[in-house]
């Protein structure tokens, strides 16, 4: 089988690796400053490859501290449901949650004149935690934009360690969107978004399930 194939060509990748650790990665005097950047370089793909590969199996844990990450246990089991149910039902159970979630992370939270100096103050470190977002891949996006509340991540309702930890842990996905995901997508766009640069690169931007 394909999946059997791959599998031992990465046990051989890996073999191949913990060789050269073992015979030839144990003193850097060795290499020329130029050959160390490169092999720093080598080492982060090969991490990043290696908690793709956690992610796809469901083992993947973000580096936050042990008492955050059980304490997130439940919401973490909160995303892998609300993913899971979209693919099941093709279609959102609460659509108005996940438009929320959208222009709250490509516009930001609404600043008013009333707004208190603690208001702002918050407004500000949310709009912060909006960027963050906007990095993801499309899909994180939409997988975040489904599984939370936008009024239960903002700062003030979520502490900065959880949501950290929550955003490292996203659930990873392996397949299309339902059409009704995506056609909501473009209708956000046409009645919430459409002055936004940022909506619209994401939309047109890489997917790993193209629209």
């Amino acid at each position: 089988m394909a999946s059997q194939s791959t599998v031992s060509q990465l046990s051989e990748l890996v073999a191949a690796v913990e060789n050269w650790v073992a015979t030839k990665g144990d003193s850097s005097s060795q290499y020329t400053s130029d050959e160390l950047i490169d092999l720093d370089a080598l080492s982060a793909r090969l991490a990043t490859a290696t908690s793709s590969i956690q992610r796809r199996t469901g083992s993947y844990k973000p580096p936050c501290r042990a008492e955050v990450w059980q304490a997130s246990e439940e919401l973490r089991n909160q995303a892998r449901s609300a993913v899971k149910a979209v693919f099941r039902d093709g279609a959102l159970r609460q659509p108005a949650v996940f438009r929320n979630n959208l222009v709250l992370i490509f516009a930001g939270p609404k600043a008013s004149e009333f707004d208190s100096d603690q208001a702002r103050t918050r407004k500000a470190a949310t709009s912060i935690r909006c960027q963050q977002l906007r990095k993801l891949e499309a899909d994180k996006i939409v997988a975040w934009a489904i599984s939370y509340r936008a009024t239960s991540w903002a700062v003030g309702c979520m502490g900065t360690e959880t949501f950290d930890c929550l955003l490292g842990a996203i659930p990873f996905i392996d397949a299309p969107w339902p059409p009704a995901v995506l056609e909501l997508l473009y209708k956000i766009q046409r009645y919430g978004l459409q002055e936004s640069t940022d909506y619209n690169n994401f939309l047109s931007g890489k997917w790993k399930q193209r629209i």
